[in-house]
């Protein structure tokens, strides 16, 4: 029996101890549970795959998401130990089932690939029974709906919209300033405030040159310092997402204080988001989610429309964007040697 349960789970290098029918906090269905382990050889980092000694037994045993078998959910469970690498120090051996601190085997992995370019996601998500992460914006009104409907998700805040707050309190400060200047008849400022409009959005490491001479006279642009306070404001928030957790609690908090004291009428909106979405935003860092690739495809999408100039029907569309998004590379011919 257990001959035959290596060949339906379709993996190479690896020995079944046992199968049992277990229940599921999850689901009210039982799992299907295959207690698995390595199959004779030595043991092998897990990063670089050389070959180490074992180090210990690890933190116990793991379990991984296989493909279903009919209507049960299949999950392979089994030790870990951990070896010591020359190059990589104590990590755990690898497994020939998964990828290094995967909670899912390959073969699950690439099923679900496959379906993510044929389907939709109500099938991607309810055929092999998994959870499709989602975006929205950070209005309030969304967290009476999902705690309605779905009580125990976890909401996160995507990086991008957390920094556009601040980019866009920005923008408003200065213009603000620079139709203050202008009303005043202060040409010397309405000139500085024009001349630091589009460095002031803009990434300091992704300045032009002539951005960055403009960004260095920010501090004298207004004489109280406005925009230039607003400026300091907005730049610790872009660097948060990549701090520790217990470093990027500080920092928030402490960014928090500064905002409340600003005095600049633009920041109390974004300020106020912020405090209320702390918890949110920790959750955040801690999860390390982002929707950054989600945005970089739409973008992808809409420039694939402008080459067309427009597509007949929607069919044509996708089929384009499949080609140029998920499609296998295309090259040109090359002479045969």
């Amino acid at each position: 029996m257990k001959g035959i349960f290596k060949r339906l789970l379709n993996v190479e290098d690896m020995m079944v101890e046992d199968v049992s029918l277990d229940d599921s906090p999850l689901r009210d269905a039982p799992v299907l549970v295959a207690r698995v382990r390595c199959g004779k050889g030595a043991l092998r980092c897990s990063r670089c795959g050389r070959k180490a000694p074992r180090y210990d037994n690890g933190g116990g045993g793991r379990s991984w998401r296989h493909q279903d078998f009919g209507c049960f959910r299949v999950e392979l469970s089994g030790p870990v130990p951990r070896v010591e690498c020359r190059l990589r120090g104590v990590v755990v051996s690898r497994v020939p089932w998964a990828e290094p601190g995967g909670r899912f085997t390959r073969d699950f992995g690439s099923g679900c690939a496959w379906l993510m370019t044929v389907a939709g996601q109500k099938t991607v998500s309810g055929f092999p029974h998994i959870a499709w992460r989602t975006a929205g914006d950070g209005a309030g009104r969304i967290d009476s709906s999902v705690a309605e409907h779905r009580p125990n998700a976890e909401r996160v805040l995507d990086p991008f919209h957390i920094v556009s707050w601040m980019t866009d309190a920005l923008d408003r400060v200065g213009k603000r300033l620079w139709n203050q200047a202008r009303r005043d008849g202060n040409t010397t400022a309405a000139g500085a405030m024009r001349g630091v409009e589009y460095a002031v959005p803009g990434n300091p490491g992704d300045l032009t040159e002539r951005q960055s001479t403009a960004l260095a006279t920010l501090a004298d642009a207004d004489p109280k310092g406005r925009l230039y306070r607003s400026w300091q404001l907005r730049e610790p928030l872009r660097t948060l997402p990549r701090q520790p957790v217990e470093r990027a609690e500080a920092e928030l908090k402490r960014w928090i204080g500064r905002a409340s004291r600003c005095r600049i009428p633009e920041i109390v909106e974004p300020c106020g988001k912020i405090r209320r979405r702390r918890d949110d935003i920790l959750t955040t860092i801690r999860l390390g989610h982002s929707n950054a690739r989600i945005e970089a495809f739409n973008n992808k999408i809409k420039v694939t429309i402008r080459m067309a100039h427009g597509f007949r029907d929607t069919d044509n569309l996708i089929a384009m964007i499949k080609l140029r998004s998920a499609g296998p590379p295309i090259h040109l011919p090359t002479p045969i040697p």
